[in-house]
């Protein structure tokens, strides 16, 4: 593990935990470096509770929303919503209000449109070259 190491406090648990993270790291690549964009992070949100994730640029806010999200999967650490891990759960369980321009970076125009079906594994079911073109959006993917 790279710095530091992490440091978690006792807290008590809410009731009914719906989402939780333990000891977190995770890292993007930086040209032939890793960026470490979470280190160690804790976080336990209960049942009817809201939590705003704040910080200065570059502290991992959205990555910690990724994560918790699905979109992403952490180097190492654990992360759970509703008991199950993010990428599993469909999106009537985990919501996301991207932070910028609707669009997950990293993925193609063509792939944050399919995401959806991705994430329920009906990528073969799902014409996404067809909806484009009916939303009259498919010259935004480059071909």
């Amino acid at each position: 593990m790279y710095g530091r190491s992490p440091v978690l406090r006792t807290a008590v648990l809410p009731l009914a935990t719906v989402l939780f993270v333990r000891d977190v790291v995770h890292t993007y690549a930086d040209g032939p470096h890793r960026l470490r964009a979470l280190d160690g992070v804790a976080l336990a949100v209960g049942d009817g509770e809201m939590v705003c994730v704040a910080g200065p640029s570059g502290s991992g806010n959205p990555s910690l929303c990724h994560l918790a999200a699905g979109l992403e999967v952490a180097d190492s650490g654990w992360v759970e919503v509703d008991g199950s891990a993010p990428a599993t759960l469909d999106w009537s369980v985990v919501s996301v209000l991207p932070q910028q321009h609707g669009l997950v970076s990293g993925l193609t125009v063509m792939e944050n449109v399919a995401l959806p079906a991705r994430r329920l594994n009906l990528e073969r079911e799902v014409d996404v070259e067809g909806l484009l073109h009916s939303l009259d959006v498919h010259h935004l993917t480059g071909d």
